[in-house]
């Protein structure tokens, strides 16, 4: 298995087979609670303002020629949109209702690799590898889906005109001699300078112009790998591409430690 460098750590707990210096300070932890007390906030508006879009439109649909679909129909996008915002920010600050379990890998990413190629552009092409005996790791499955979907999302963005999207999964070693599993999105796009990457999974930082919700893809997945007890690296050069691995612990090893 592949050593890394850290070990995962849960956001309000000192880390599991990790340095303290990993741990979140407690000004984190209140600027992290703060977050998600904002993401509640906004998901309370977006259902609100849901709510209010249904009443309306059922008013108009009872006078006719008043054209409720083309009045009210473009509204619901910004709504999914905020919708989406108030989940990637509850994942940010590690406030997700997360249900974790064993998820094998292997049908998980490959799953994922079918529903991309029938969605992305056809000049992307998705590729899946998963290590020979990859054990499971130990994670809720839709949130890791999702992380991953965020990842990919990225990898699309830097690159416009083509390229190669390969999700991997493959056991690992985390500090202190902890089992754990790697599970990986890579590009071979336009990369990332040293100095970006480093500041890459803070909220809303983002190379795109006009988009008032993006920077929130890194930001997230961060956050879920956090809350499961795991963690997030990039790997990455300008020109050159880029790697995001989520480090999960493995399932056999939370069983293990349970018992």
């Amino acid at each position: 298995m592949t050593p890394l460098g850290r070990g995962p750590f849960d956001i309000d707990r000192q880390p599991v087979g990790g340095s303290p210096s990993t741990a979140a300070k407690p000004p984190q932890l209140q600027a992290l609670r703060i977050f998600a007390d904002a993401a509640i906030a906004l998901q309370a508006l977006t259902a609100d303002f849901r709510d209010a879009l249904a009443t309306t439109e059922a008013a108009l649909a009872q006078r006719p020629g008043s054209h409720g679909d083309l009045l009210v129909g473009p509204l619901h996008r910004p709504v999914r949109t905020a919708d989406r915002l108030a989940q990637q920010m509850l994942a940010y600050a590690g406030a997700q209702q997360l249900t974790p379990a064993s998820v094998d890998l292997l049908p998980l990413l490959s799953g994922l690799a079918g529903v991309l190629r029938r969605t992305l552009d056809p000049r992307l092409c998705v590729c899946v590898d998963v290590a020979h005996g990859c054990p499971p790791c130990h994670a809720d499955a839709q949130a890791l889906r999702e992380a991953l979907i965020n990842l990919v999302v990225n990898a699309r963005d830097a690159m416009p005109d083509g390229g190669r999207i390969r999700l991997s999964a493959a056991p690992v070693t985390a500090e202190g001699g902890l089992p754990a599993v790697a599970v990986s999105v890579s590009d071979n796009g336009v990369g990332m300078t040293p100095e970006f990457a480093r500041r890459a999974v803070q909220p809303f930082v983002t190379t795109k112009d006009n988009a008032p919700s993006a920077g929130m893809g890194l930001a997230a997945s961060d956050g879920f790998a956090r809350q499961s007890n795991g963690f997030l690296k990039i790997d990455s050069r300008a020109g050159s591409g880029v790697t995001v691995t989520l480090v999960l612990p493995q399932a056999t090893q939370v069983h293990r430690t349970d018992s």
